[in-house]
């Protein structure tokens, strides 16, 4: 898992914020969802399945690519917490293709994960 070093996030700096990060199971978003529960915050991780063990987090089932899930996803968020606090939009589609190899559905699904997923 990447980690980000201590003391990006101060202690507290976050405290009681609720934050939501998808494609918070793996790789950036995690080191985010790591750094940012430390730092005080509720976070509420997005992924197809649990990856990893983050401290302090929530893990939640989601497709953000699939607005119906994505929607539910926020509002379980802020009906568990009150509000929402942030947003931190890591999520990608596993494993990659070259340019050469890359087909209209593939790029379909990286834009519904990265572009609209988020709104």
């Amino acid at each position: 898992m990447t980690v980000l070093p201590d003391g990006v996030l101060p202690d507290g700096v976050l405290l009681d914020r609720v934050l939501l990060v998808s494609g918070g199971t793996r790789g950036v978003g995690a080191a985010v969802a790591a750094a940012a529960a430390r730092a005080g915050a509720r976070v509420v991780v997005l992924g197809p399945e649990a990856t990893a063990d983050i401290g302090g987090a929530t893990y939640r089932q989601c497709d953000v690519g699939d607005v119906s899930q994505a929607r539910a996803a926020v509002a379980a968020t802020v009906a568990a917490n009150g509000r929402l606090d942030g947003l931190v939009n890591a999520a990608g589609p596993a494993g990659g293709a070259t340019l050469l190899d890359t087909t209209p559905e593939l790029l379909d699904r990286q834009l519904a994960l990265t572009l609209r997923g988020p709104l």
